[in-house]
């Protein structure tokens, strides 16, 4: 099981034990869902848990959970199914409650716009109406789509285009786990052109002195159709240029390698314009909250593990289901507008 996502409450961060991405129950089947200790007691119908005044709905996708609404008259039960979708032990349940219990969580919950949350792989919403003993808590947790104009046009695919699922991998030339990827993984994907689309992403990291030239460079390389040429050389020599102070030099020996003019490839390494190419993506990656690399998307949904093909075979269920969880949860964001 999955820990519990951090949970950001408006301006407030509540410190609970967490990973990075939240998926854990959201891509479970219901029948696993509702079989949860955070359930016991509660009376099953269908998608529906009931006990007392509180109930809970799966929203269901490809015969997997991707979104979990709760009505309740307080913030435990809501704390406790919250837990359950983001796989969260019992024990996390208190220490949630109480978040959910603080002024400013209430009061931004009794906002027009309610409390709002889409980060870490799952979105959330929570209301709070009413007052008293008719006090009244609405909260939707969901697994994140990213629609595909959230992520940058893309400059470099390889691919079926109508390939049923896209990969979308933002990516460090110089990242130790990005070359692992390249190396396992990616070979894979690029061996199954009509299942995978797989579309790279610039995401060179600060600490990485070398990772942005080498990005511009494969943009170079991509102005004369080589891209992924140039990529597996970049990738390939690893350790012969990333440890270097400057690896000019070697980029336009690989750029001969790979058969490239070099004197075009040159002239274009000093053009603005391969490194626009490069800060925009990076940039796109900030914004869906990118941290570091390689961070894998499938089908718009970012993947914990790249290489769980468990995981990968939920997302692909899920995405390419008729209707898709992005119609699903759509449909219920409808509803609590």
């Amino acid at each position: 099981m999955q820990p519990m996502k951090i949970l950001m409450l408006g301006a407030m961060l509540a410190t609970l034990p967490v990973g990075s991405v939240a998926h854990a129950q959201l891509l479970e089947t219901p029948a696993t869902t509702t079989a949860l200790t955070q359930f016991k007691g509660y009376a099953v119908s269908g998608r529906t848990l009931t006990r007392g005044k509180t109930s809970v709905t799966l929203d269901v996708a490809g015969g997997r959970v991707v979104g979990l609404l709760v009505h309740s008259d307080n913030p435990q039960d809501v704390a406790r199914a919250l837990a359950a979708a983001w796989g969260g032990a019992e024990a996390n349940v208190s220490s949630l409650a109480q978040t959910l219990g603080r002024a400013g969580v209430r009061q931004e919950a009794r906002s027009a716009q309610g409390l709002r949350d889409d980060s870490d792989g799952s979105l959330l919403r929570v209301r709070l109406s009413g007052t008293g003993g008719a006090e009244r808590w609405t909260a939707y947790t969901a697994l994140l789509v990213h629609p595909d104009s959230a992520f940058p046009a893309p400059t470099n695919a390889e691919g079926n285009p109508k390939a049923p699922n896209v990969l979308r991998v933002f990516s460090d030339f110089q990242c130790p786990y990005c070359k692992e990827l390249w190396d396992t993984a990616h070979r894979d994907w690029a061996a199954r052109p009509n299942v995978y689309r797989v579309i790279h992403h610039h995401f060179p990291l600060d600490f990485h002195p070398n990772a942005e030239p080498a990005a511009i460079a494969s943009e170079c390389a991509a102005r004369q159709g080589k891209f992924w040429t140039y990529a597996d050389l970049l990738f390939g020599n690893f350790a012969e240029w990333t440890r270097l102070p400057s690896a000019a030099t070697k980029f336009s020996d690989y750029a001969r390698s790979a058969g490239l003019n070099l004197a075009s490839f040159k002239a274009c390494l000093t053009d603005p314009a391969p490194r626009a190419t490069v800060r925009s993506q990076q940039a796109a990656g900030l914004r869906l909250g990118v941290q570091g690399t390689p961070t894998v998307y499938l089908n718009g949904v970012q993947l914990l593990d790249h290489t769980d093909p468990e995981e990968m075979a939920a997302v692909r269920a899920v995405t390419t289901a008729v209707p898709n969880a992005a119609q699903v949860i759509g449909a219920r964001l409808g509803t609590l507008r």
